[in-house]
């Protein structure tokens, strides 16, 4: 799964628990601001850091 995840993961409801293995998403809103506080990227259910430029 890659994109936008805007189906409640501020709730839990996040890829890693729904049955995909693999997952980069970022969750709804400030995606496109970097510096916002809701600029998260995930990869796998670890959040990256904003200026990650490879997976850890």
């Amino acid at each position: 799964m890659t994109g936008k995840w805007h189906v409640g993961q501020a709730a839990g409801t996040v890829p890693w628990k729904r049955g995909f293995d693999r997952s980069l998403n970022a969750p709804a809103g400030g995606f496109y601001y970097g510096d916002g506080k809701n600029a998260k990227v995930f990869l796998n259910g670890e959040e990256l850091a904003n200026d990650s430029i490879t997976p850890r």
